[in-house]
């Protein structure tokens, strides 16, 4: 197998994650397609950088429709005298139109206090809260509003096409991290391969890898490309499905892995277990 190897710009995770990830304003999407433009983020893109063998991307279905902001420090005291903790507390100063926060009754000036009970502080708290939650289900928010304590229950929604919330170089982590990744990524090429994959068992090599990745990386769900001789993988592990897809020359095929006993093609299988062995 070819040596995972990932673009250097570890601040793009960062700086994707404090704009907001679930908005779909129009400056988002502009700055989504830079990222394309510059860095090579789509499958086409990548199939002509050369050096960029494969790399391990964060990336999202889900939507909100919100956008917050960290409090400042003014905002922070004024919930701490109300007896809030300081651990909670994320401002929404945005709320898309038709959005599934809207139709829920969020509003501008709410703050985030907990979703499904985990505190929630931070735009990536959020993200990182929300990770398991697939679209169609409902998400359970506790807020302030007008210094009053409520809950809020959304039926999160789904975008068109995943968002990629950043992506990893190992350049950007030690040696011993970057080896377990890789050792991760053809046991996963292996499992994949099976005629009769193990879901279970799937879904444990994926929470692994999550736990390999520095914290502030474990946001969204985890996709990785890499290339093999008939093109180029995508493996994107969701909350309810593994989704396989074959990049080529002129074609795309795209497989979903939902329970116990779902399969790929026996070509599809036959490249990954190529791979795996090499």
């Amino acid at each position: 197998m070819s040596p995972l190897c990932l673009p250097s710009n570890f601040g793009l995770l960062y700086v994707l994650i404090r704009y907001e990830l679930f908005t779909m304003n129009p400056l988002f999407s502009i700055i989504c397609l830079l990222c394309v433009l510059v860095c090579g983020l789509s499958p086409a893109a990548m199939a002509q950088a050369e050096p960029e063998l494969c790399r391990w991307e964060i990336v999202s279905d889900i939507y909100l429709g919100v956008q917050t902001h960290e409090l400042s420090a003014e905002e922070r005291q004024a919930l701490l005298r109300s007896g809030v903790p300081s651990r909670q507390g994320l401002k929404v100063v945005g709320i898309a139109a038709g959005s599934p926060a809207e139709r829920a009754g969020m509003q501008v000036g709410d703050y985030i206090l907990k979703y499904n009970g985990a505190s929630i502080k931070s735009p990536s708290d959020l993200l990182l809260a929300m990770r398991n939650t697939k679209p169609g289900e409902y998400g359970h928010f506790d807020i302030r509003r007008a210094g009053a304590r409520m809950p809020l229950t959304v039926l999160v929604g789904a975008l068109p096409q995943p968002r990629v919330l950043g992506y990893i170089s190992l350049s950007q982590v030690e040696q011993r991290r970057g080896d377990a990744l890789q050792q991760k990524q053809r046991e996963l090429a292996v499992l994949l391969s099976a005629k009769v994959p193990n879901f279970v068992s799937i879904r444990a090599a994926v929470r692994e890898i999550h736990g390999i990745l520095p914290s502030e990386q474990r946001t969204g769900s985890l996709r990785l490309y890499y290339r093999v001789p008939a093109g180029q993988f995508s493996i994107t592990a969701y909350p309810d499905k593994i989704t396989v897809a074959l990049y080529r020359a002129e074609s795309s095929e795209t497989y979903h892995i939902r329970s116990q006993g779902d399969a790929l093609p026996a070509h599809v299988r036959a490249i990954l277990c190529m791979d795996a062995a090499d």
